[in-house]
């Protein structure tokens, strides 16, 4: 949509007269105020009216001047004829080391060029009008050339072709004007900076742009802050993403509570039904039911009401179809985000996509690992642990996951240091804000920026984020992978038990199938870890194993039920570093918390399914409770 608004008013501005009658020649310093004082610093202009003044000396030194250092033959004309023509080189013009990674860079290079650049169309023109002695309109419609003073015109030689042509200084006046006037337009918040910014103030003319105007919107540009800066790309970090992001990590914290609560429940209800059981028995005259139930045949006696521990085994029941249906949905979740990253050439050094990618890359390694612990130790009869090919699906991703982090983390490592803040953040915002029309690339104008005098507090974010990033991002994945591996080693043994148990079944063809069943339930192993609530084993080998106790504890818990606990809540504290690390784009306003596009959308839709699975489970079990009752009074005997 910025294109055709583009061409429309170049259309326009070249059937238009504008004449630019201002005698400067040269301005340097651009994008400083011009209310600084003292130091040299400030924007000042080169007019040929006063070559002698500390302007012009500065603009065309003997060595080392604007022109030396912007239209360098090692750099921006090495593989052109002149500067004209490496003006138009918009990488090249726009081309960051920070960009690119390199952070012990000076970051001088962008500037440099860009001077020279904005400043080579006045002198060619200059050495234009030297060269004819006379006054032309070329290209201007009378606009008088300025001359340019003999002891500058070898310099300028040196550096400008001879042969340039109007279409030259054309393409190098759209190159210093547009992609400042672009930048302004995809920023947050375009009405702090259009005005200074728009392409009718950059420009004195069709083929001169306007050196004090672009000065200006340098100034701006850079001393906005946040404000300059368009926001990250929603696809990674919008608003509709990053709250699946977090979803997760809270659903998996929901679960969790639900079991505590529910198990805090029924065990209030064991302790009710035993304080019955313990007084003595009523008299016949007490023992007349109140209140007569609902159900057909119970107020008689002839069918037992549906028990609690039948209902807690429902519930259980449904709760872990709800965990392992949010497992598979938050795997290929990940493993689709994780494919995606593999896609923004994530072996490219770039600090913008280390600073979104990297949390969101363990949000497929712990969330993950946390999700098959639960489903490892809260496994009953009803559920046995997870097969192989969820455990498979649970490691790949992982795998997968941690390839992404590392890969992000290598590059993040060399400059993790607060000694490089300021070149982080220089290189997030020249890749937040790159445009095709800067270069594309991680191209953009925001190289140009003099000094970050405006961006502390974005230097703040970053060396915060920088911390979290440093620190807590090994502790995760290490702490991830361990309990993964610790999970495996029985889970691989239980596969392992339950191949040589089939054979068993094949040998023992011919004997008595209560030989077969006793050999198929001595195969079935019961996860290490256990929650304290959970009953007892009554097989020999899990009362043996689940007898010892902590010497010298008081509490009644078995030694794996307390590594239980202990590993839940290092879990805990692990999801809430990871959700801290989700914390980063919002920290660096990174999101824009009104763009709900399609896609946000549809990245939060990806949790219903789980829910629904949830919905159709519970109403297939009350459907069987009820039949369960239906044939448990067709079965009564009649009084």
């Amino acid at each position: 949509m910025q294109s055709p608004i583009l061409v429309k008013f170049t259309i326009a501005t070249e059937n238009t007269t504008m004449t630019n009658i201002s005698t400067e020649l040269a301005c340097i310093n651009i994008g400083n105020g011009t209310e600084l004082s003292g130091n040299g610093t400030q924007f000042q202009c080169c007019e040929t009216t006063k070559p002698d003044s500390p302007a012009c000396q500065s603009a065309f030194p003997d060595r080392d001047g604007m022109l030396d250092k912007g239209c360098s033959h090692s750099f921006l004309t090495k593989d052109v004829d002149g500067c004209i023509a490496g003006c138009q080189n918009l990488p090249l013009l726009y081309g960051s080391y920070f960009q690119i990674g390199d952070l012990s860079a000076s970051g001088s290079g962008p500037k440099e060029r860009f001077a020279a650049c904005v400043n080579v169309p006045a002198i060619a023109k200059a050495m234009k009008a030297n060269a004819s002695g006379a006054s032309t309109g070329s290209g201007d419609q009378g606009a008088d050339l300025i001359s340019l003073p003999e002891n500058f015109m070898a310099k300028a030689e040196e550096y400008i072709e001879g042969d340039f042509t109007d279409d030259g200084l054309k393409n190098v006046t759209s190159a210093v004007t547009e992609c400042l006037s672009s930048t302004c337009r995809v920023s947050r918040c375009p009405t702090s900076c259009y005005s200074k910014c728009s392409p009718v103030a950059l420009l004195a003319n069709n083929t001169t742009p306007n050196v004090t105007a672009i000065s200006d919107c340098v100034s701006t540009l850079c001393g906005n802050g946040y404000n300059s800066l368009p926001h990250a790309d929603p696809d990674i970090t919008g608003i509709g993403v990053w709250i699946s992001y977090v979803v997760q990590c809270l659903f998996i914290i929901g679960l969790l509570l639900t079991s505590l609560i529910s198990a805090s429940l029924s065990r209030r209800k064991k302790l009710t039904r035993t304080k019955h059981k313990l007084r003595p028995p009523r008299q016949p005259e007490e023992q007349a039911p109140e209140h007569p139930t609902n159900e057909p045949g119970e107020e008689w006696g002839m069918i037992p009401a549906i028990s609690s521990h039948l209902k807690d085994e429902g519930t259980n029941s449904l709760w872990y179809i709800l965990l392992e249906e949010f497992h598979k949905a938050q795997c290929f979740f990940a493993a689709t985000l994780m494919i995606a990253s593999l896609s923004e050439n994530i072996f490219e050094r770039d600090m913008l996509q280390v600073f979104l990618i990297m949390p969101i890359s363990l949000n497929g390694v712990l969330p993950v690992v946390f999700a098959y612990f639960l489903l490892v130790t809260h496994s009953d009869h009803n559920h046995g642990p997870p097969g192989f090919g969820l455990t498979v699906l649970t490691v790949g991703v992982y795998a997968l996951s941690s390839f992404v982090y590392w890969s992000m983390y290598a590059q993040f490592l060399p400059y993790s240091t607060n000694g490089y803040t300021p070149e982080i953040w220089a290189a997030l915002s020249s890749s937040l804000a790159s445009i095709p029309q800067c270069g594309g690339d991680r191209h953009s104008a925001f190289a140009l920026c003099p000094n970050l005098h405006a961006f502390q507090s974005g230097i703040g974010d970053v060396e915060n984020s920088g911390d979290k990033l440093l620190g807590m991002t090994p502790i995760i994945w290490a702490f991830s992978t361990v309990g993964l591996l610790v999970l495996l080693v029985p889970q691989f043994q239980n596969y392992y038990r339950r191949r040589r148990s089939l054979q068993r079944r094949v040998e023992m063809r011919g004997h008595s199938s209560h030989a077969a069943a006793a050999a198929s339930a001595a195969s079935a192993a019961s996860p290490y870890f256990r929650p304290p609530w959970t009953a007892r084993q009554t097989t020999k080998e899990g009362a043996s194993r689940e007898s010892r106790e902590i010497p010298g504890s008081i509490f009644p818990h078995t030694f794996f039920e307390v590594i239980y606990i202990v590993a839940t809540l290092a879990f805990l504290a692990g999801m809430a570093m990871q959700v801290s690390l989700l914390s980063i784009s919002w920290t660096l306003h990174m999101m824009d918390p009104r763009q709900w596009s399609f896609g946000q959308v549809v990245a939060i839709t990806v949790w219903i399914p789980p829910v629904v699975e949830l919905l159709y489970a519970s109403e297939q079990w009350k459907r069987e409770s009820r039949e369960q009752k239906a044939n448990q009074t067709a079965s009564s005997p009649m009084p």
